[in-house]
């Protein structure tokens, strides 16, 4: 299950939910003030790329 980032828009706080892909447009609740004023965000994406010269294309 992917982890979603929510922002409130009452508290300005973020937070993270784990829920499946089929639930993603669902909003959420706030953890710190209780509004359902809250978008999904985007998140950044962290790339690692592969070091070829120690890869052994296993």
């Amino acid at each position: 299950m992917p982890l979603y980032e929510y922002k409130c828009n009452s508290c300005l706080n973020l937070f993270q939910v784990l829920k499946s892909v089929n639930e993603r447009d669902i909003s959420e609740k706030c953890p710190f003030c209780d509004s359902q004023k809250t978008i999904r965000i985007i998140s950044q994406i962290r790339y690692f790329p592969c070091n070829t010269s120690t890869y052994s294309g296993g």
